[in-house]
């Protein structure tokens, strides 16, 4: 577990805070500004993610609940859930980018004003990077966890 903590934790960096940072040092507040907007999801986007996430979910438990008499149905279910197992991860890269955003823009702005920088204007932003990431760390473990259903046999 501490593995997959760290693990995320680098993700949501590398896919959230790394923009925020390059983006200011490249073109400053504008720039930032319009890169926090574009990488932020949209309600439709979340809501298509999270489907996706539940419908992976749904279909792994079926394929390992179900009974599949025969080898073309076992074939055609390992495909159904290879292809949901990739867009099953979904609502976790936009958890991911969403945490990188929230926790890393707090961080850039102590580092470039700290004379302006108060925890009480930014701890919205830190408790809800902070909650996304351990929902990331959740349904990450949870997807892997799945994946490794085998089918029962009957």
């Amino acid at each position: 577990m501490k593995i997959r903590i760290i693990t995320e934790f680098i993700i949501i960096i590398l896919l959230g805070g790394v923009p925020v940072m390059l983006s200011f040092f490249s073109g400053g507040t504008e720039a930032l500004e319009e890169t926090i907007s574009s990488l932020l999801a949209q309600e439709l986007a979340i809501n298509y993610a999270s489907f996706l996430t539940a419908f992976f979910f749904i279909v792994a438990f079926l394929e390992w609940y179900l009974y599949k008499p025969s080898i073309a149905s076992r074939k055609a279910w390992a495909l159904i859930r290879s292809i949901f197992s990739e867009t099953g991860t979904a609502i976790i890269s936009v958890f991911r980018i969403g945490s990188g955003v929230l926790i890393s823009f707090p961080i850039l702005w102590f580092i470039i004003e700290p004379e302006s920088f108060k925890l009480a204007n930014v701890s919205g932003f830190l408790f809800y990077g902070v909650l996304m990431f351990i929902e990331c760390v959740f349904l990450s473990f949870a997807h892997q966890y799945v994946k490794k259903w085998e089918p029962k046999s009957f």
